[in-house]
Order: C-alpha cells, then structure tokens, then sequence
C-alpha cells in the first residue's frame, strides 16, 4: 500500500532520496541504510552498496558490524571516564609514589594523543 511503502521514503535523508532517484536503488535497501545516523557512516555504507550491488542481507550486515565497532569504541570511552572519575575521588593525590606512576601513565597517553596529531 500507498502508507506502507511510500509515505516512509518520503521520511529518508535528502541524500538517500537523490540517490534512489539518480540510481533507482531499492527502497528497502535505502530505509536500511536510512537507519545509520552518521552522515559519514551512512555514505561509506551507500556507496558501498551502490558500487558492488550489495544485497539488502549484505547491507544489513555491514550496519549491525558498524554497530558493533560503534559499541565498542563507546564502551571504551564509557571505561575511561570511569577510570577519570575514580582517579580523581582517589587518594593517589596524596601519594608521591603511585603519583609517579600517575605521571608516566600520563606520558604515554600524551604520547598517543601526539601520534594522533601527527597522522
């Protein structure tokens, strides 16, 4: 029906619809990849689908892996804030050893954040 299979398309990003304009990709595939919020994620993953013909299982598959990387990388942020958060309740302030240690932990985080701004 009308409801359930146009009204939706009219809902999709801007880029999604010129797409399925210009190329006449599925709408099934563009309401899956409607579902990335990122911009820059959602390209990577419509260009893909455009330019090797991924099928809607193939499309599908690639969005639940950058789920799954997304996830990880949040989890991971989640843990270091709540290690920041620890720290700095903790009584290491008071201690000039486990500061020194502190210190060199520090280090190396400046170290890869350096590497970072290299790259």
């Amino acid at each position: 029906s009308v409801a359930s299979n146009i009204f939706p398309l009219l809902k999709l990003q801007d880029d999604l619809k010129q797409v399925i304009r210009a190329t006449g990709l599925d709408s099934s595939k563009a309401r899956a990849i409607s579902q990335v919020k990122d911009n820059e994620q959602r390209e990577v993953i419509l260009q893909a689908a455009i330019d090797h013909s991924l099928s809607l299982s193939e499309i599908k598959k690639r969005i639940a892996e950058l789920s799954d990387r997304n996830q990880a990388e949040l989890s991971l942020k989640q843990q270091f804030t709540g290690t920041v958060k620890r720290l700095n309740k903790s009584s290491v302030w008071k201690d000039p050893i486990r500061q020194k240690k502190l210190q060199k932990l520090m280090g190396q985080i400046e170290d890869l954040l350096g590497e970072e701004a290299e790259s």
